[in-house]
């Protein structure tokens, strides 16, 4: 399984968004956007929508893996395929969000808990202009600047346009050794069998909710702005009034606790599919591999050497 995570330039999906804006609205207040953008190669893309309630930090990379890897397990389940034991991870070279203890030990209690095997991490390198989130984001960028946004669905909307293939929006215990290594070209250090320990303790139970911060987010003087934009009709603001409504009232009354972690609910799917499979008596997929390769190799005649020259 391979999964990179890119954000989007913030300032380009602020909202109300207009191909050109008129001279009078562009002194307003805008509501700030942000996407955080997510592909599982060969598989689905994924974006993620915030208003700036929440930080920007492994809190939010953790919650992006969380939901990706449990909707990627759920539909390889449901379409009855196997599911991979290796994951491939690219993140962009930050310590603010990514590249910190907290996101490699998360990554450690995947293997901790049997999820996958192996977990490899990269991080981006700087000026990463080309890598394909970048390139799903620039085909956003193209629609922004000859269509218009005004609301949050439109928004996404045009994501999804942009984008034809975005689809969403939004065990035993096994001893795990860690290294790492500078550059791709590199050797992996430490050498040996060294163990850079990073979980003294697995952790129990389901992590608490992120409490939404207001302090981003001026409702008043959107509520102002929004009565004074020429470009939205009173559909758009009848939208955006019941829209800050809501807002208000998830700063008042937050989500409820979950009663069980996503974490914890891809290991159950784990540990039932595999569960299946020794029920049923399925080879594994490294045993339908190598059948599959011998199946090849037996139905390719040889060729002698001489008689070809």
């Amino acid at each position: 399984m391979s999964i990179i995570i890119d954000g989007m330039d913030q300032n380009s999906t602020n909202l109300p968004h207009c191909k050109q804006m008129q001279k009078s609205d562009s002194n307003l207040w805008h509501f700030r956007t942000h996407l955080t953008g997510c592909i599982v190669h060969g598989h689905q893309s994924y974006v993620f929508l915030d208003f700036m309630q929440w930080p920007h930090d492994p809190n939010l990379t953790i919650q992006v893996l969380c939901q990706v890897i449990f909707d990627h397990f759920n539909n390889l389940v449901t379409k009855s395929q196997p599911l991979p034991r290796k994951l491939f991870l690219q993140l962009d070279n930050t310590a603010r969000e990514n590249k910190n203890r907290c996101v490699l030990s998360f990554l450690s209690l995947h293997v901790h808990k049997g999820i996958f095997e192996e977990v490899e991490l990269g991080f981006l390198m700087v000026g990463h202009t080309h890598e394909d989130v970048d390139a799903m984001f620039g085909n956003f960028g193209k629609w922004l600047r000859i269509h218009n946004a005004y609301t949050v669905p439109g928004l996404l909307q045009g994501c999804k346009e942009a984008n034809k293939t975005v689809g969403k929006q939004c065990s035993m215990p096994v001893t795990t050794e860690k290294h790492y290594k500078r550059w791709n070209e590199d050797k992996w250090e430490p050498e040996g069998q060294q163990d850079l320990k990073l979980l003294k303790t697995l952790p129990n139970g389901c992590p608490n909710n992120v409490a939404p911060n207001s302090l981003k987010i001026d409702l008043e003087a959107l509520s102002r702005a929004i009565s004074k934009y020429q470009c939205l009709d009173e559909v758009d603001r009848k939208w955006w009034t019941d829209f800050i409504e809501e807002l208000k009232e998830s700063f008042v009354s937050p989500a409820p606790e979950p009663e069980q972690w996503l974490l914890s609910k891809v290991q159950d799917i784990v540990e039932n599919a595999s569960a299946t499979t020794q029920s049923m008596g399925q080879p594994s997929l490294p045993d339908q591999l190598l059948k599959r390769h011998m199946e090849t190799t037996e139905s390719i005649p040889e060729v002698n050497p001489a008689v070809q020259r």
